[in-house]
């Protein structure tokens, strides 16, 4: 006879679904979402494998005084789409051949500041502005040698330049100091502007890159702060940054903590023509911008009293980008800085800043119509995406600088 209860266990098929079902569905849940995890994760280091060599962070280094520059002695490659190039920097932190601080004797020292156009973005060392302009000089009749350091750093606007002349660049005994102006300076030194730290007479003593300041997202209007941990992780994600250029991610979630990069991205709120945003604003028609510009002639002007009171030679240099040579410069990366189409042919910046060089006395030499002049055999001049000056474009402003000093008489202490 059977127990009591024996063989009255419920069949299987009898037992209730949720019991079964839900601890499946979860655990597929589980197996979707780790995948998906470890997709991404795999996704986010591969892109920090393909993007580190064009990791600027592993050659600049912040500073208390003029906010950040190159790490003596760094070594490395840059590498995009449409270059491969060896990047290194001497123990003086110039992206330059080693030298000596002290100038050697019968060597007409030239430090040439400014941004990534003279610190050579893309370009070999020896195809950089600075070293193209060494080589046109010394192939010259003077018989002085002439060496021309490369001062340029990326992001770098007049009130670093300043900066750091005054603190780093004057110990190299320079006999004159080139400084290019470039289109992206005016809003540069509207950002730097707001996290330097000014004396009496509005002289800016410091721009401390120790401390983050205002958060800046890229070139644009200040970005919101990140809320927590995981959104400051999200946002300093690879993979967030390529995703987030997506016209389609930006219709979907909008552009407000996202970098404006298009042209409707800065015709929809407002802001083209606004040096908050637009990158290039000096250079559309009818760009006004009066206190901006005032702001940039100050700090030029405070550049030519240093060097005048160490009895040092002052040249501003200006060069165009592709948008302002060629209709078909740059074509489709000046859309990602909410360029349209077209020759932007506003000769503005130009003529600001030779008016500004009729008051100071200082030599302007503007390269603007010997990039216009360029024969078609040598064009392009920049790069099709980056914007930047590609060697054959960095010949043509070293060749307008040198024949600007040339005429200028800025080279008479060289012997010539």
């Amino acid at each position: 006879m059977a127990r009591p209860g024996a063989g009255s266990r419920a069949r299987p098929e009898a037992m209730s679904p949720r019991r079964i079902i839900l601890p499946w569905r979860m655990r597929r849940t589980f197996l979707l979402l780790l995948g998906l995890l470890s997709g991404l994760v795999l996704a986010e280091a591969a892109l920090r494998v393909y993007l580190r060599p064009y990791d600027e962070t592993r050659f600049r280094r912040p500073d208390p005084v003029y906010h950040h520059g190159l790490v003596p002695n760094a070594r490395g490659r840059q590498r995009t789409s449409e270059w491969d190039v060896e990047y290194q920097v001497n123990s003086l932190g110039l992206r330059d051949r080693e030298t000596a601080p002290t100038k050697p004797p019968g060597t007409y020292r030239i430090l040439w500041t400014g941004d990534s156009t003279i610190d050579g973005a893309g370009l070999a060392l020896d195809d950089t502005p600075p070293k193209q302009l060494e080589r046109l000089l010394n192939a010259g009749t003077c018989r002085t040698r002439f060496e021309v350091l490369n001062a340029g750093v990326a992001s770098f606007s007049p009130i670093l330049e300043y900066l750091f002349v005054k603190t780093t660049g004057l110990r190299l005994a320079p006999d004159l100091v080139v400084q290019h102006f470039d289109m992206s300076d005016v809003q540069d030194d509207y950002i730097y502007s707001r996290l330097a730290r000014i004396a009496a007479g509005d002289v800016p003593e410091a721009v401390s890159g120790l401390d983050s300041g205002p958060a800046v997202d890229g070139p644009g209007l200040p970005a919101e702060a990140p809320r927590g941990v995981l959104e400051r992780a999200v946002r300093a994600a690879k993979l967030f940054q390529l995703v987030r250029a997506v016209p389609a991610v930006r219709e979907v979630f909008g552009v407000s903590r996202m970098t404006l990069d298009t042209p409707r991205d800065l015709e929809a709120r407002g802001l083209v023509g606004d040096i908050r945003a637009d990158r290039f604003a000096i250079t559309r028609d009818g760009a006004d911008l009066p206190g901006h510009w005032a702001r940039s002639r100050r700090y030029l002007a405070l550049m030519g009293d240093l060097l005048r009171s160490h009895g040092v030679q002052w040249v501003l240099t200006v060069s165009p980008y592709g948008h302002q040579v060629a209709p078909e410069e740059s074509e489709p990366g000046r859309r990602y800085f909410g360029l349209g189409p077209g020759l932007y042919g506003s000769t503005t910046p130009f003529r600001t800043l030779e008016a500004f060089g009729v008051s100071q006395r200082v030599t302007v030499v503007n390269s603007l119509e010997a990039f216009r002049a360029a024969p078609a055999a040598d064009r392009p001049l920049f790069y099709r995406y980056d914007m930047h000056l590609n060697a054959r474009g960095a010949r043509v402003y070293a060749r307008a600088v040198a024949a600007g000093l040339r005429r200028s008489g800025a080279l008479a202490g060289a012997r010539c």
